[in-house]
């Protein structure tokens, strides 16, 4: 998909998502929420299963790197987990389907971070020959990567697990990776407040609810 039709379609589903929205009534007196992000248990997660790809100077860094299709990791217990994603449009592009969740127990997502979401736009970054990117999902000269099911990864998602999850790629014509990392609320918070340059930006919590940080225990 190329760039001109890539922007039509992105444009035409922004389009329904913001007639959905009602604006605030002028000169109403919008007040100050404070952005809270909930500190839950936290005793330890382990793997107990998987097929990942050892971590080398210059990958993605994570500790279960899920890189080819069908890798995957069990994780068991009560704590954090971050996923760091990584769409590959420069490898090969076009529709994919997202990563299988399969659980016994809770796997909430709770925030995002890393500066950015991958539908971003302007584009934060660009990895194609032409230089011109509508956002970090690909170019005009390699095309665009996009998700079956909509999804708009940030680039740190963070989840809290209390039980088992197995978590393995699915890909399709488009190409992507995720590193799997056993992570804290205290790291989380810190990477989701960190603000940065450019079109990069602050993280978000979703736990309890949305709301974009600055974020607090």
């Amino acid at each position: 998909m190329k760039l001109s039709q890539f922007k039509a379609v992105y444009l035409a589903a922004l389009s329904l998502v913001t007639a959905a929205l009602s604006s605030p009534t002028p000169e109403t007196r919008l007040e100050t929420r404070a952005s809270k992000l909930t500190h839950r248990a936290e005793t330890g997660v382990t793997d107990i299963a998987g097929t990942w790809v050892a971590w080398q100077p210059g990958y993605l860094t994570g500790t279960y790197l899920l890189f080819h299709n069908t890798d995957y990791v069990t994780l068991r217990g009560t704590g954090y987990v971050l996923l760091r994603w990584e769409v590959e449009y420069w490898q090969r592009a076009g529709v994919t389907t997202d990563v299988s969740i399969q659980k016994t127990g809770t796997f909430q997502f709770v925030a995002g971070g890393g500066g950015m979401q991958y539908a971003d736009h302007p584009a934060p970054f660009c990895n194609d020959p032409s230089g011109t990117c509508y956002n970090a999902t690909g170019g005009t000269d390699y095309g665009y990567t996009w998700f079956a099911n909509g999804a708009n990864h940030w680039h740190n998602e963070y989840y809290w697990l209390d039980g088992d999850v197995t978590l393995r790629t699915q890909e399709g014509t488009g190409l992507y990776n995720v590193a799997v990392n056993v992570t804290t609320y205290a790291s989380m918070l810190s990477e989701i407040n960190t603000v940065y340059s450019g079109s990069y930006h602050i993280g978000a919590s979703y736990d309890p609810s949305y709301a974009k940080c600055p974020c607090s225990a």
